[in-house]
């Protein structure tokens, strides 16, 4: 999310550093007018990134072994947690 945030796309650097990617910071952006309580961020796989299809390409690509999920300001830890293990097994 944070290279989506600023301005970039995650799947070049998964492209280009792949083979030293071991783990993977795993935090989605917030639809427009969503998450505004939350400063912006959403429940990983309820937001705008594309965690499915960069999920794919990480396990084609790289060498990603822990998928650490965030959230910077959740309004409900319980209903974050469950919500984004429940959409990151989906993948």
């Amino acid at each position: 999310a944070w290279v989506v945030r600023g301005a970039g796309d995650p799947l070049p650097w998964i492209e280009k550093y792949g083979k030293r990617i071991v783990a993977v910071h795993v935090k989605d952006i917030a639809k427009p007018g969503e998450g505004v309580d939350e400063d912006g961020w959403s429940d990983v796989g309820h937001g705008t990134i594309d965690w499915a299809g960069l999920i794919k390409a990480l396990r084609a690509k790289s060498a990603a072994k822990y998928y650490v999920m965030e959230q910077d300001n959740p309004n409900d830890i319980e209903r974050f947690a469950r919500r984004s293990i429940a959409a990151a097994r989906t993948y």
